[in-house]
């Protein structure tokens, strides 16, 4: 072998490039974060509520209600994804507005139905986890 001359050997993998950008990528989504069962709950509840106005949405094609199904699902979601976690008291705020918002839109031009009925408890539902939460975390409500 040549003097100066480097000899090529394989490199475990512990180090390297790769291990900065993974610990890039994981200072950005956060630390493993666990689930509590009131965010269980609001997650099942927000969920429950979106799949109600898709479903109600399908036969019809009501623009409003698919809308308010994809509203449901970015907030909760939005919610409790590590990347917004420093307007997770906003967020949360919205959801509660919007959940407020969807009663109340029921209520002045809803159908009056079973389905409907059960969807305004789960709404109510919503709505009081999520001051529960709010609460908890020390927040105002």
């Amino acid at each position: 072998m040549k003097v100066g001359a480097r000899r090529w050997r394989a490199r475990a993998p512990t180090g390297g490039p790769w291990r900065i950008g993974a610990r890039r990528w994981r200072a950005h989504i956060g630390p493993h974060m666990t689930f509590r069962p009131l965010q269980i709950g609001i997650i099942l509840l927000a969920t429950a509520t979106a799949l109600i106005h898709i479903v109600l949405a399908l036969p019809t094609n009501l623009i409003m209600f698919y809308l308010n199904g994809l509203g449901y699902i970015g907030l909760a979601a939005a919610l409790y994804l590590p990347q917004f976690a420093a307007y997770r008291r906003i967020i949360r705020w919205t959801l509660i507005g919007f959940t407020a918002v969807t009663i109340m839109g029921w209520a002045i031009f809803g159908e009056r139905s079973l389905i409907a009925y059960i969807d305004k408890l789960v709404e109510a539902a919503l709505i009081g986890l999520l001051v529960v939460e709010m609460r908890k975390e020390g927040g105002s409500a």
